[in-house]
């Protein structure tokens, strides 16, 4: 195979429950706002079943292939609940096709979409497809503001393929070679200050200033006194009240994030939480210290 012929890819990486009435408000929306990027798009899926919740894994299956009816989907077999294992599964899956069927890592994407986010893209009023052509060989794309450096955060996000295997799925494996056991995304950010300097760390804040004029304390944000920090201003109805450090377009923040790592968040965020009060309805809580992410009792 060589470079003129591979096909760019978008893989798509779902955490999921076994909770097809959710996945029917979810999934469709983010498939509409990421089909808009035109790649080849193979969708793998982890589903853990939680007993509390009635549906089977084969029920949660036949829903979501329906859902995404068309697309490349993988179902990854059933196993014993557990997040950090999902998490583990979906990166090594990730990893594997790659090096069967990869040549040029740089053409190719990776989405971290977990089945309880919900997709506002309503609510920033920007394509996915201009959001991604400023993403650089090692950048990733959160839909949601970072307030703080925390760059590892498993929000809904598209990287790089090259990123994706040097953070996510490098910590994500050492942690299962070295029986190391936790939350992914709390053993993610420790694999992410050991290996790299976040206070070096480029970022970008593409703010779409329609909505809300900026304030002088917004120069008081983290991410905004970041000496390697910049921000894109769209739709700029609104004037700042304060000086920023902005680029004008996103082929000014294409540059800037050209080679080195560079982590990207939108403000206003595009995304909401939706899993939350569906598992308050079940009396189902959180237990992501262990790795399970929920209690299976």
């Amino acid at each position: 195979m060589n470079n003129i012929m591979e096909t760019p890819k978008l893989f798509i990486a779902t955490t999921a429950l076994n909770r097809p009435d959710l996945h029917k408000e979810i999934i469709p929306d983010w498939l509409i706002f990421l089909k808009e990027l035109n790649l080849e798009i193979i969708w793998i899926i982890n589903i853990d079943c939680i007993d509390k919740l009635h549906f089977t894994y084969e029920e949660t299956v036949e829903n979501l292939k329906n859902i995404l009816n068309g697309i490349n989907v993988i179902f990854l077999p059933k196993k014993i609940p557990g997040f950090l294992n999902s998490c583990q599964r979906l990166s090594q899956y990730i990893y594997d096709y790659g090096m069967i069927n990869i040549k040029n890592n740089k053409l190719h994407k990776v989405a971290w979409i977990e089945d309880d986010w919900r997709c506002r893209s309503e609510r920033f009023k920007v394509k996915c497809s201009n959001l991604v052509k400023v993403m650089g060989d090692r950048s990733l794309l959160n839909f949601r503001f970072l307030r703080q450096k925390y760059n590892w955060a498993l929000n809904p996000s598209i990287m790089s393929y090259n990123l994706f295997l040097d953070l996510h799925y490098s910590c994500w494996n050492d942690c299962k070679k070295k029986n190391i056991k936790g939350d992914p995304e709390h053993l993610l950010g420790l694999y992410c200050r050991k290996h790299h300097n976040i206070d070096t760390m480029k970022s970008v804040l593409i703010l779409n200033s329609r909505f809300k004029a900026i304030q002088p304390e917004f120069n008081d944000l983290n991410f905004v006194k970041a000496p390697y920090g910049c921000i894109m201003l769209l739709e700029k109805q609104k004037k700042p009240d304060v000086i920023l450090k902005t680029l004008k377009n996103f082929t000014d923040t294409k540059e800037f994030a050209k080679t080195d790592i560079c982590i990207i968040s939108i403000a206003p965020h595009m995304i909401q939480d939706k899993g939350r009060e569906y598992m308050e309805l079940y009396n189902i809580k959180k237990n992501k210290h262990d790795g399970v992410k929920y209690e299976n009792k």
